[in-house]
């Protein structure tokens, strides 16, 4: 079932250039996301939108976002399939966007769907101040696993989080999440 997931899910992945002009493309990456893999992604990331002349902060986001995004994707696999993801960043004008997708279990729908709904309802202090409270809590606990990958990845957009889940095969979507920094 594994490959026939992922061959579903990279059909779906490779439809999701149709809009955009090749030279937008900053990265596009499919496949699994290995920790030294994904440090070299990120440091490309920042690299390259220095010398297209963004802020050293704006790269910052950029790098901050697509780390937690990532780290989202591979510590929500439960299984060789469900570690696949797919990134894309491009560049237009003076945004930045990025769009991340993987596989997840159907019955994690109603749960990102109320957690991201929740985060783009609240202002950038409201978010600084849940982003701060989890932080104590991590530490506390010595644990993780309380969003607050999705709350920095939200304090570093300039719009709310762009979410959607494509039917995959039976007990999975597909989750795609676009954010713009």
């Amino acid at each position: 079932m594994d490959s026939k997931l992922n061959e579903a899910f990279s059909s779906w992945f490779d439809t999701q250039l149709s809009g955009q002009e090749k030279e937008q493309v900053l990265i596009r990456h499919f496949g699994y996301f290995q920790e030294d893999f994904v440090y070299r992604l990120t440091e490309i990331i920042e690299k390259r939108l220095l010398e297209l002349k963004f802020s050293y902060s704006v790269a910052r986001k950029v790098f901050a976002s697509v780390s937690e995004a990532i780290s989202n994707i591979n510590k929500h696999g439960k299984s060789t399939a469900l570690d696949v993801g797919g990134l894309i960043v491009c560049v237009k004008e003076d945004k930045i966007t990025v769009s991340v997708s993987n596989i997840i279990p159907v019955s994690g729908r109603i749960s990102l769907s109320s957690k991201i709904d929740e985060l783009n309802e609240l202002n950038k202090e409201e978010l600084s101040s849940r982003f701060h409270e989890l932080m104590k809590r991590s530490i506390v606990s010595n644990t993780t696993g309380f969003g607050i990958g999705f709350v920095s990845i939200r304090l570093n957009c300039d719009t709310p989080l762009k979410y959607s889940f494509k039917p995959l095969e039976v007990g999975h979507l597909i989750f795609s999440m676009e954010f713009e920094v």
